[in-house]
């Protein structure tokens, strides 16, 4: 039997939720796994007891993931005035276009 990875669990998208005036956590191994909390450290302290409840669904969460290959690499068209701000806003930033929209998407 192969030893549970927790760290590979702990793979999650946080949000803050203006409307609801809280933070919500979903799970990228099991989508469904979504939590709401007024500080992100009680987000996580749920989070971590329902990865230690439910291993068997992360483990699982976690090989489907692993089997679906990611390769980094993805083909994005946003148009020509939206590519030439992009690329304004990286250069007055000192960043490359790919570096700069890497970061704007993941906040």
């Amino acid at each position: 039997m192969s030893q549970f990875d927790h760290k590979a669990a702990l793979d999650c998208l946080i949000i803050y939720d203006e409307g609801k005036d809280k933070y919500v956590l979903t799970s990228l191994n099991c989508p469904e796994r979504q939590f709401a909390g007024e500080s992100i450290e009680d987000l996580f302290e749920t989070f971590e007891d329902d990865i230690l409840e439910n291993q068997a669904e992360y483990s699982q969460g976690i090989q489907s993931n692993r089997a679906e290959n990611y390769s980094g690499k993805f083909s994005f068209r946003p148009g020509s005035s939206l590519h030439k701000r992009l690329a304004l806003e990286a250069d007055a930033l000192g960043m490359s276009l790919n570096e700069y929209c890497i970061r704007k998407l993941s906040l």
